[in-house]
């Protein structure tokens, strides 16, 4: 996705979430709340802090699963410390690799608001899979 030989899925788009860095076992996305993306309290909904925890960790996982699998979400546990607001600034999501095994991997994403505080942690068990149940195209 970084080099555009796959585009980004369209949520990923239509969220904003940018991938910033990748690495073996490791991904950074950043994204800016909008007002959309909150919630009925005027904070950053659940459910976007998830989609950009599930996407880095994915991300991560794809980094270091063989070329032949794909890396689908079986788990995805969150905890939120500090609330994200459009007045946050542009956020970063950290997705790391903690360990990869034949079958599956485990990851963990931590999410930081622009003056780097720690606002939320995800740990996410994501299964190894080939491709083909997916629909998904192998790079070449």
């Amino acid at each position: 996705m970084q080099r555009g030989d796959f585009p980004n899925p369209p949520f990923v788009s239509a969220l904003g979430f940018e991938l910033a860095e990748i690495g073996d076992g490791r991904v950074v996305f950043r994204f800016r709340p909008q007002e959309f993306m909150l919630n009925g309290l005027g904070v950053l909904h659940g459910g976007i802090a998830a989609a950009v925890f599930d996407t880095a960790v994915g991300c991560a996982a794809l980094t270091v699963a063989p070329h032949d699998k794909a890396a689908i979400t079986m788990d995805l546990n969150v905890r939120f410390f500090k609330p994200l607001t459009i007045h946050s600034g542009t956020a970063r999501c950290e997705g790391e690799v903690l360990n990869a095994g034949r079958t599956t991997i485990s990851a963990a994403g931590r999410l930081f608001d622009a003056s780097g505080r720690l606002c939320g942690h995800a740990t996410s068990t994501l299964a190894l899979v080939r491709p083909p149940i997916l629909d998904m195209p192998t790079p070449e």
